[in-house]
């Protein structure tokens, strides 16, 4: 599977509700590929929608990471 498909059937779940299998598909755009700021933070935004605080925070600051990597702030 590759990543933007499976970032966008991510976004549609989300806008649905489906938070779980949202964070599930975000959480594998990521780990398609790890150099994807975007997918990155769509993860943190539905980890804290979940109450997932810890978890979003991290995930925000390793897509900064990400961005300041690629040069994309």
């Amino acid at each position: 599977m590759r990543s933007r498909p499976t970032n966008n059937l991510a976004v549609i779940l989300a806008s649905r509700g489906d938070l779980v299998h949202a964070a599930e598909h975000f959480r594998e755009a990521v780990r398609l590929s790890r150099m994807r700021p975007r997918c990155t933070s769509e993860l943190a935004e539905v980890l804290e929608q979940q109450g997932m605080h810890e978890e979003a925070q991290r995930q925000l600051a390793e897509a900064q990471r990400l961005r300041e990597l690629s040069g994309t702030h």
